[in-house]
């Protein structure tokens, strides 16, 4: 898996940046370590469509697909989210072109351009 950069700042996130995940059906919020998310992006590419993760207050399956992941930079504390999919991205390089060029105000590449 390619690491993961913040596209503001650049730098390699790991796990000294802050991870929650959070429960889409009662709200409650779980910190995850980086390096715990990267193993789950690996769990779920060898085993679509399975559930690996249920919330403890509800039971709600937390790797669905609907699940709401935030990670904060600890460099410069830019804040990015997704779900598994966004993180376990195999064209990361574009999403994080995109997302530099959202918080820049311009416009995201046309991927269909050779």
């Amino acid at each position: 898996m390619a690491s993961m950069k913040c596209s503001k700042c650049g730098t390699d996130l790991n796990d000294d940046c802050m991870v929650v995940w959070n429960c889409p059906e009662c709200g409650k919020a779980f910190k995850v370590n980086f390096s715990r998310l990267e193993k789950m992006q690996e769990w779920k590419r060898n085993n679509p469509g399975k559930h690996f993760i249920k919330c403890s207050s509800c039971g709600y399956a937390l790797d669905d697909g609907k699940e709401e992941i935030t990670c904060k930079c600890s460099t410069c504390g830019n804040v990015s989210g997704g779900n598994l999919a966004y993180f376990a991205a195999v064209d990361l390089e574009h999403k994080i072109i995109e997302d530099t060029l959202k918080h820049l105000g311009g416009v995201a590449p046309n991927r269909n351009i050779a």
